[in-house]
């Protein structure tokens, strides 16, 4: 069985992060959080790949 890619909602992300959705959207907007699919309406994103962003965000 292939391993199926897992992808999660705004709310959910803004939620797993303990911050407000307008933050996420705002992050998407200005290219500091990666989103599967582009736009700020019904945005999706890889947890593995925003936890990428997040951990080099320092760097």
């Amino acid at each position: 069985m292939a391993n199926k890619q897992i992808y999660v909602g705004t709310i959910e992300l803004a939620r797993a992060l303990d911050v407000d959705p307008r933050t996420v959207r705002r992050a998407v907007k200005d290219g500091r959080l990666p989103a599967a699919k582009p736009g700020l309406r019904n945005l999706k994103f890889d947890p593995q790949a925003v936890r990428v962003a997040l951990s080099n965000k320092g760097k």
